[in-house]
């Protein structure tokens, strides 16, 4: 159905109308007046002229043809073969490349008629094409029908026919596809189901990580396959070297077997194991007899020295606080009879007698050697001590004490600070500090507490902490900080942020290499064209996790192919997903900046190549046949390709679908219009053949 719509409104036309025949009358007048020629000759000529005008006047109206077009559009069917390396893996590897590609052929050929064929590849990927090598290294049928679903949405698709073996090793169960009810999905069951004696390593249960000096445990999950009465060692390696060895006793035709085994965490770091099954029985299949795993052992001791001038209730509850974290062990002594090594510790508590020369020269030892501080002043410094030097303040005459509450700083970010602590913190009771005219820190400082006093909030440190290029310390102004554990027992019922308090503390003065402060986790195995995550996790200066930072990563390929990315920030950690990288070798490099420093980490890993199409030999038609049931399918054999053909195009009622598609187009596109040029050529040899030109 045509029809002629027009973009101005068509009722001024009529005006254009007297105006073509006015200026068609008007170019003829002289002849009329003269009588140059018959009036029947005029009368054409003064017609082609206003035909043409009003054709051309019409033009300026913009009118648009608008066509309604009637179209069938064939039901749709998709034959999708799985392209793995499975596929082959069978003893009639010479029919699926040779006969049965020639069969498939001849099949689709048949239903060209009825159907719209499609043809899709799926393993690693889904391509639409009939390019069948079977090289891909995984098969993932997820791909396949999130593919048709897009491509075909809104379309007349009606079948599926998925030829494969139904070894899904990636991704969901295709019974668990996201295509619609209505479509029928047919199955070709490819490859041998045949069980074979086979013993295979199912899974590896262990820790992602240990602490060092701890034992950990590993469970190894064994089936064994048609070996009933048979043995077979398995064996636990470090690398190399062997761990523990278990002999295994098979008592039924299809066995699982649950190996455990614990071992000790001995060195700091990233441990590679192996697990190797043994036998002197033929299988069919020994690429699932190994399997590699690894465990990272991490290093959380901390020994902490308290060095005390004499008894005081602070030393009791910093004792609490330090020995409720993981591994850590506190060591009580009076500084008089102190004569250890301080390198022994990872942090030395300093409780009052500042003014003591043993006290300095502890203090000078610890510096030099580079063992985190933590001093408490008591309540009395000695006025001429050189406090600048020992506490980084600005030099003053020290004199008397003062009590002085404490005050929380928001914007402190060495380690994370709660939202209810500065309600609870803000309540605790004073401490007695020494008094001075000022106390402005020398150089640069973090204040963790500021001084309260009489309703005013300070610019005077309370507590704050300093990191210089050797060491580092923090300084507690004053003593009585048992009175707030035990204010915020009474309170609250427990002192779980005093304890946190110096939990968090004691991490930010423990000497951390900064490259353990970000960490970037690659999977152990990278096979070939398989996506992978790498994770990132980054910590503040107290070990604490914070993503805040922008993570910049970049790949370098062995051939020096440079690839940018940025870790995406999800909740407490990174993450990047990279997809089919091809086998070889990678650098990388990460970069973040965090509190005014620049951290990275870099590091290699290797993509390999993928044996996980050879894990497991046996097809899985129960797969196929339940993906048919679901979707009013067939199952069929190779060898039963005319029962397919039969029932697409015999069996079950396929339509063509009709729908209407509407076209507009510009009347001046037309290309008949054209012939209007043969109007005013036509009126111009009139012309001329009687002389009016």
């Amino acid at each position: 159905m045509n029809d002629l719509k027009f973009q101005l409104p068509f009722g001024y036309y009529l005006l254009f109308l007297v105006l073509a025949a006015l200026l068609s009358y008007l170019l003829y007048s002289k002849e009329i007046k003269r009588k140059f020629c018959t009036k029947t000759l005029l009368s054409l000529l003064i017609s082609l002229r206003f035909i043409f005008l009003s054709f051309l006047f019409l033009l300026l109206f913009e009118p648009i043809i608008f066509q309604l077009i009637e179209k069938k559009e064939k039901p749709i069917l998709v034959f999708a073969q799985d392209n793995s390396e499975s596929i082959l893996n069978n003893k009639d590897s010479l029919f699926i490349q040779t006969a049965f590609k020639d069969s498939i052929k001849d099949l689709l050929n048949e239903l060209n008629n009825k159907f719209e064929i499609i043809p899709y590849s799926f393993g690693q990927e889904a391509k639409e094409n009939n390019i069948y090598n079977f090289n891909e290294s995984i098969t993932n049928s997820d791909f396949l029908f999130n593919a048709i679903k897009n491509r075909f949405y809104g379309k007349n698709l009606t079948d599926v026919i998925f030829c494969s073996d139904g070894i899904i090793n990636n991704g969901n169960n295709p019974i668990y596809n996201s295509l619609s009810p209505e479509i029928s999905i047919h199955a070709i069951g490819l490859g041998d189901t045949s069980i074979f004696s086979d013993f295979l390593i199912k899974v590896v249960n262990t820790n992602q990580y240990a602490l060092l000096g701890n034992r950990f445990p590993v469970e190894i999950v064994v089936q064994a396959k048609k070996f009933q009465g048979k043995k077979a060692v398995v064996a636990l390696y470090d690398k190399e070297n062997l761990i523990k060895e278990f002999e295994l006793s098979v008592k039924s035709s299809n066995e699982i077997i649950k190996l455990n085994f614990d071992l000790l965490a001995k060195e700091k770091g990233i441990k590679d194991y192996s697990v190797k099954i043994k036998t002197k029985n033929k299988e069919n299949n020994v690429f699932n007899n190994h399997k590699d795993f690894n465990v990272e052992v991490i290093d959380k001791t901390q020994n902490i020295l308290i060095l005390a001038e004499g008894p005081h209730p602070d030393i009791g509850v910093l004792n609490w606080a330090f020995l409720d974290q993981l591994k850590t062990t506190v060591k009580i002594q009076y500084i008089k009879d102190f004569d250890e090594d301080l390198l022994d510790f990872d942090l030395v508590v300093f409780h009052k007698g500042l003014s003591k020369n043993k006290t300095k020269k502890l203090i000078k030892s610890c510096k030099k050697s580079g063992v985190p501080i933590l001093l408490f002043t008591g309540n009395y410094i000695d006025a001429n001590s050189k406090n600048d030097e020992l506490l980084q303040l600005k030099h003053n005459e020290f004199s008397g004490q003062v009590s002085i509450n404490p005050f929380l700083n928001v914007d402190f970010n060495s380690f994370n600070l709660d939202d209810s602590w500065k309600k609870i913190i803000n309540e605790y009771p004073p401490l007695n500090i020494p008094f001075a005219s000022d106390y402005k820190p020398i150089g640069q400082s973090k204040i963790f507490l500021y001084q309260y006093l009489n309703g005013i909030k300070l610019d005077y440190p309370l507590v704050y902490f300093v990191q210089k290029q050797d060491y580092k310390f923090g300084v507690f102004l004053g003593e009585g900080i048992w009175k707030w554990k035990l204010s915020e027992f009474n309170k609250y019922g427990n002192s779980k942020v005093f304890k946190n308090i110096f939990q968090k503390i004691a991490q930010l003065l423990k000497v951390i290499d900064n490259k353990e402060r970000l960490k970037i986790s690659i999977p152990k195995q990278i096979q070939e064209n398989q996506p992978f995550s790498i994770n990132g996790e980054l910590y503040n200066a107290n070990l604490e996790l914070n993503n805040k930072g922008k993570l910049s990563f970049q790949i370098i390929s062995e051939n020096g192919d440079v690839f940018q990315k940025i870790m995406k920030p999800i909740d407490q950690h990174y993450e990047l997903s990279l997809n089919t990288l091809e086998r070889g070798s990678y650098s990388y490099s990460a970069s973040v900046s965090i509190d005014g420093e620049t951290l990275k980490k870099d590091g290699v890993f290797i993509v390999e190549k993928s044996h996980k199409e050879m894990l497991i030999q046996e097809a899985n038609h129960d797969v196929l046949n339940v993906l048919t049931k679901n979707s009013n399918g067939i199952f069929i054999y190779p060898n039963q390709f005319h029962i397919l053909k039969n029932h697409l195009l015999n069996v079950i009622k396929r339509e063509a679908v009709s729908h209407d598609e509407s076209t507009l187009r510009d009347l001046i596109h037309w290309k008949w219009l054209l012939l209007l040029l043969i109007i005013p050529f036509l009126e111009w040899l009139i012309r001329k053949r009687y002389g009016m030109i």
